[in-house]
């Protein structure tokens, strides 16, 4: 029965990628759960207001990649960012295990026009727990299909 769930699981997620338009995208719980921690975050802001959020990487959480970041974003090289790794890992019992500090890269776009990005900074070694907002930057619109590795998270 488990290969028919699994089958069934896989199909719903194509169906939601071809009627949202999108090659990629969050599972539904991973959408749901990220929009509202970062609707926690953004309480200042309207999510009804908003066109779209687009998870456009995550990579270690060193000031190294921080830099880089921020260099990406100056010279409009936004597909860059998701090449960025550097998430460390230990061996344990059970196979590697994510440690240390992170980053995840956020594009949103408000229906009125603005686009910003926002770096989210979280630790693996808190349970995964996300710190809060590290950077944000309003950014020219841009068009989001030139970023091919993103993922849809909102809206759900």
């Amino acid at each position: 029965m488990g290969i028919f769930n699994w089958f069934n699981s896989q199909q719903r997620l194509i169906t939601r990628k071809e009627k949202l338009g999108e090659r990629f995208t969050s599972d539904l719980t991973t959408r749901k759960f990220t929009t509202k921690y970062l609707q926690e975050l953004n309480p200042q802001r309207d999510f009804s207001q908003i066109e779209y959020i687009y998870q456009i990487g995550w990579c270690g959480g060193k000031q190294e990649y921080l830099e880089k970041i921020i260099e990406y974003i100056d010279n409009h090289a936004f597909p860059k960012i998701s090449d960025l790794r550097g998430i460390e890992y230990i061996e344990d019992a059970f196979g590697p295990d994510p440690v240390g500090d992170y980053m995840k890269i956020y594009i949103i776009k408000i229906k009125h026009g603005q686009t910003f990005i926002q770096l989210i900074k979280g630790s693996f070694d808190k349970d995964g727990q996300e710190k809060g907002i590290l950077f944000e930057r309003s950014i020219e619109p841009i068009d989001i299909e030139r970023i091919g590795k993103r993922k849809l998270i909102y809206p759900i």
